[in-house]
Formats: C-alpha cells, sequence, structure tokens
C-alpha cells in the first residue's frame, strides 16, 4: 500500500541573513508541516566563500533538492527577497517538482546593479560591520525595530558575523538579477506577498511580479522587508491557507489587501 505524500515547506531566506530569520514563521505553521531550511551560498554563521556565488548555479543546486524532496512529499518552495526570486527560478526550472511557490518582497530585476557591486566592493574593503548598522532601516519598519530592539540586534550580529567574501560574492549575483522571462514561465500555483512600507523592494515590483506568474497576492501596508521576522502570525495563516486552499487567480494586489495586527 502506497504511503500517503507528505506537504513540505522549503524555506529560502534573504540576502544577509541566516536561517535563524524563520524562527517565529516556524512557530506560527501548522505541525503536519515538513519544514526544511536553508543557507543561501555565502551565507550562514560558519559560511566561507569557495567560489563564485550566482543566481544560476543557486537554482541549480536547490532544483536538485526540490527534485529529492519531491520523491515522497508535496514541495512548497517560499522565499524572501533574493530567496523569493530563486524560489520562482526553481519553480520555473522543475515545475513537476514544485507544488506551489511563495515570493515574499521578491526583486523581479535590480533597478540599480551599480548599488550592488559598489557595496561588494566596500564589504572587501573594510568588511560588514558598517553595513550591519544601517541595514534594519531596510529591513523593517520604524515601529517593529524600536519596538523589538534585541531581535534586530541578533539579526544585525548574524549580517556583521558573515564571511564577507561570500557576501560580496552574493552581492555582484544580485546585481545582475532578472527573473522575468523564469515568471512568465511558471505553471505551478504561486503567491505573491509585499509591503508597502519596504524599504528595499518597491511593492510595484512584486505587483508585477504577480502579473507575470498570474499570482495569488497579499499586501500588507505597515509591516517592512522581512515579514517572516516582522509579521510571523499573519504570514503564517495567508501562507497556510495558500497552501491548503490552493490558487486563487486573477487579483491585483489593491484587490487582495489587508492589514492585521499581530
Amino acid at each position: 500500500m502506497n504511503q500517503p505524500r507528505t506537504q513540505t515547506l522549503l524555506l529560502l531566506n534573504s540576502f544577509g541573513t541566516s536561517a535563524s530569520m524563520w524562527r517565529d514563521l516556524r512557530a506560527a505553521l501548522p505541525l503536519g508541516l515538513q519544514i526544511v531550511d536553508t543557507e543561501l551560498p555565502g551565507h550562514g554563521p560558519a559560511a566561507t566563500c569557495t567560489g563564485q556565488v550566482s543566481h544560476k548555479r543557486a537554482v541549480e543546486s536547490y532544483t536538485q533538492l526540490a527534485i529529492s524532496l519531491a520523491e515522497t512529499s508535496d514541495v512548497h518552495i517560499c522565499g524572501v527577497s533574493w530567496g523569493g526570486a530563486l524560489a520562482i527560478s526553481i519553480a520555473a526550472a522543475a515545475p513537476e517538482s514544485v507544488a506551489s511557490v511563495t515570493a515574499i518582497n521578491a526583486p523581479l530585476r535590480q533597478p540599480n546593479p551599480e548599488f550592488w557591486t559598489e557595496r561588494a566592493r566596500h564589504v572587501e574593503e573594510i568588511g560588514l560591520a558598517d553595513v550591519a548598522k544601517v541595514t534594519p532601516t531596510k529591513w523593517f519598519s520604524d515601529t517593529f525595530r524600536l519596538s523589538n530592539p534585541d531581535r534586530v540586534a541578533e539579526l544585525q550580529h548574524e549580517l556583521a558575523s558573515m564571511d564577507p567574501q561570500g557576501y560580496a560574492s552574493a552581492a555582484r549575483a544580485l546585481s545582475g538579477l532578472d527573473i522575468e522571462d523564469d515568471a512568465r514561465s511558471v505553471k505551478v500555483p504561486s503567491l505573491v506577498v509585499a509591503s508597502t512600507n519596504d524599504r528595499a523592494v518597491d511593492s510595484e515590483n512584486s505587483q508585477r511580479l504577480a502579473q507575470l506568474l498570474g499570482a495569488e497576492t497579499r499586501l500588507h501596508h505597515d509591516a517592512g522587508h522581512l515579514l517572516p521576522v516582522e509579521i510571523p502570525e499573519w504570514l503564517g495563516k495567508h501562507l497556510t491557507q495558500f497552501i491548503d486552499q490552493g490558487p486563487v487567480t486573477g487579483f491585483s494586489l489593491h484587490q487582495v489587501s489587508e492589514t492585521e495586527n499581530q
């Protein structure tokens, strides 16, 4: 007798963070959902850069992981920022192995590639300490940042402790990011989650991404870039509903939008 297939959620964190960013979201998800998290290339508390980082190489690596997981489970991929862009590219590369894809504040392309190449040079020259000091203003709303100083400091410390060469190599990979063709080719159920208060990825970018995907959408008006950290219960509710109920297409970001307190 065949064993019932499990439900697996593969999590891809954002640039400059570690898998610890998912901690509070994991607690908000159903116990029956198998969760697999990863570290992006050059990331993680003990990571060192062992070669040139690229979006393509990362997609190839995670696609193999998704294919392996799909042998016994329905694989749902969820990513934030660069992780969301990777999730879309994986779904385009291996639709037979992906049950659904969720992209949270994910860039469709980089509007200012020079920013990331300059950031890479800067980090290689003097390290990540000053980058870690200012990055939380891009990651979080002012309200969250001021009311949760310990959590913010924890993520700052992780960023400051990253391997500078790994960070710089990933920044160069981000500079040339363009997933428009991948988004057009995705055929699996898709969810785009965005925030109008995001200072890292404009919500209009997410609207365009949702149009290309034909995706179900959720828009939050108060939170910042790292929604799994800032509003884990809100995100967990919508992510669970999406996985359980399947796609609802034909909406715009402005039609399916709400703001809820945690």
